[in-house]
């Protein structure tokens, strides 16, 4: 065995253990697939071990192979925090940094400081993963994750949270919904039996069902269809053409409030909301490129969110 190993090899290794498929880990490693597959190819050789049985379909690792990568990623971790420490004795923002976003979070927050931080910080190399939340603690657990945006408390011993601000949630009903007609609505008037949900997963369609004082299944108002999505923006399009009710976060909305559609309406105190933060493992220590990514979200909020509007006035509690 001649174990020539080099960091770019366990780095693809890595990847196809993530993605367990060797073209998507080729593109999240900004090679070909022919590239990356040569390269672990010549590692398990250089280590007379086979680390992926290719056989599978998605890709699995060996039995030996699944030891191996345990300790290969061990060995970048290691990597990570020597680049880190010398990063942060020079106040520097750079380097690789994996950030992972809720669904409910990311198309709403992200575009609103992404490219500013980019520009700001043009050293630090920033990936962003759209997963639900429980794989997100996984991925915050294991080290394939070093932050992430999304909706706390956690209650993980291991698992910081950084409070960056509160998001109102707002009722977005039909044009004709009895709610709208209603000089004002109250988060304790809400049923569950006309409103549509995210599936399964989505700590925002816990949030919902608490609201709503259900913990069963929800039905809409067409008795004989039962739909769920994963996505917001398919729940409006169902509200737009007709039916129901759902609630979004404040960010999925216009800015300003003047914007606004009719169907849209806020909600009267005590108002609804959840807890938006940055989280990381309590061994993180990426600290200089953590605040950079804090500054920017904070400075590119609307203006009538942000840390300063505190929960005082706001109960929803939190389900995850």
């Amino acid at each position: 065995m001649n174990a020539n190993l080099t960091l770019t090899q366990i780095r693809y290794v890595l990847a196809v253990d993530q993605f367990k498929n060797f073209q998507k880990a080729a593109d999240d490693c900004h090679v070909t697939q022919p590239t990356l597959s040569m390269q672990i190819q010549k590692l398990e050789d250089s280590l007379d071990v086979m680390i992926f049985d290719r056989s599978k379909k998605p890709v699995r690792s060996t039995p030996l192979g699944a030891q191996l990568i345990l300790q290969l990623r061990k060995i970048i971790q290691e990597v990570e925090v020597l680049e880190t420490i010398i990063m942060n004795e020079r106040s520097e923002v750079a380097g690789p940094f994996r950030l992972g976003v809720i669904p409910t979070i990311a198309p709403y927050l992200i575009p609103l400081f992404v490219t500013h931080l980019a520009e700001a910080y043009p050293k630090l190399q920033l990936t962003i993963y759209e997963e639900q939340t429980e794989q997100i603690i996984k991925s915050i657990l294991e080290n394939r994750l070093d932050a992430a945006l999304l909706v706390t408390p956690l209650h993980q011993s291991s698992i910081k949270e950084m409070v960056l601000f509160y998001e109102p949630f707002v009722f977005y009903g039909h044009d004709q919904h009895k709610f709208l007609k209603k000089k004002s609505i109250k988060a304790k008037d809400l049923s569950a039996e006309d409103v549509w949900l995210l599936n399964q997963g989505h700590c925002f369609r816990d949030q919902v069902l608490e609201l709503c004082h259900e913990s069963s299944r929800a039905q809409n108002t067409v008795s004989n269809l039962h739909f769920e999505s994963g996505n917001l923006e398919t729940l409006k399009q169902f509200v737009d053409r007709g039916t129901g009710y759902t609630l979004l976060p404040r960010l999925a909305l216009p800015h300003p409030r003047s914007q606004w559609p009719k169907k849209a309406k806020e909600f009267t105190p005590p108002v609804p909301l959840r807890e938006i933060s940055l989280i990381y493992h309590e061994s993180f220590i990426k600290f200089s490129a953590l605040e950079a990514i804090k500054s920017e979200v904070l400075s590119h909020l609307p203006k009538d969110l942000g840390p300063e509007k505190g929960a005082k006035d706001f109960v929803v509690p939190i389900k995850i």
